[in-house]
């Protein structure tokens, strides 16, 4: 429990700003279907994107287009659980997307988005 305080406390700021929907299934379906969502600052500078993988999904893998960021500018995704960064260009974030990989079943992954 304390770690997901401490997780929606990093985050927390965000939730006044702007809100994406990046996947999510049909209401009758939504067991069976990874969803996404992320959320940014309103100066576009830093947000999150939390990403679930419900335990009867059946997708242990999905790519992740996001949105409403800068084509033109650089960004950095630290995975909050092992602070791993991995460096993507705006554009192709929202074109090309990011693969995401759940090892486990009924998980989720927490990313911190900051523009460089």
């Amino acid at each position: 429990a304390d770690d997901i305080l401490t997780e929606y406390r990093e985050v927390r700021e965000y939730f006044t700003g702007d809100y994406y929907i990046l996947s999510q299934g049909t209401p009758d379906k939504l067991e069976f279907s990874n969803y996404a969502y992320m959320c940014m600052a309103e100066d576009g500078e830093s947000g999150f994107a939390m990403l679930i993988h419900p335990a009867r999904s059946l997708k242990a893998r999905q790519t992740f287009v996001f949105k409403g960021l800068d084509a033109g500018s650089v960004y950095e995704l630290v995975n909050v659980d092992n602070d791993e960064v991995t460096v993507i260009s705006g554009s192709d974030l929202m074109e090309k997307g990011i693969e995401i990989r759940f090892p486990n079943t009924d998980s989720a992954k927490l990313f911190r988005i900051n523009r460089r």
